[in-house]
Formats: structure tokens, sequence, C-alpha cells
């Protein structure tokens, strides 16, 4: 049972990450990040995490985890790192 739920938690994450890369055609990172969140099924097991923990800082190094190079989470606001 825990592997099918496990399996549920990372089609959910490659459903998302996959959507801020799309997003992130025509906006920023964070507005990308929130698109997603917001487009996200209410059924998804991780929706509530992601909002719980939408944070600049946290949901960077989430994506972090998976960074294609054009990802840049290092610099934001005023180029102050976070």
């Amino acid at each position: 049972m825990e592997d099918v739920v496990y399996m549920g938690m990372k089609n959910e994450y490659s459903w998302f990450v996959e959507e801020v890369r799309k997003n992130q055609e025509t906006m920023e990172l964070i507005s990308a990040v929130d698109k997603a969140i917001e487009e996200m099924p209410e059924d998804f097991e991780i929706k509530g995490f992601l909002q719980a923990n939408r944070s600049e800082g946290k949901i960077c190094a989430l994506l972090n985890m998976t960074k294609p190079k054009q990802w840049d989470c290092s610099k934001r606001k005023g180029g102050k790192t976070i």
C-alpha cells in the first residue's frame, strides 16, 4: 500500500514540476509556482503541503531537487540572495 501512495505522490510531483516549467515560458519562477499550485487538482495529496509551504525559499529548495539549469532560485527581489 505504501508503494501505491508513493507512486501517486511521485506522479503528482512530476505534474507539478512540469506545470511550473510550462508556466515559466511566460512568467517568472515564483508566479509560475503559484499558478501551478492554484491549478493543481484538489485531490492531489501534495497540494496542501505545497500551499502550506509555498514561501519562495521552500519551493525553490523543492524545485532544486530536479533543477534544470535555467532555474535560478539563488537570487530574488532586488538581487538579494535567499
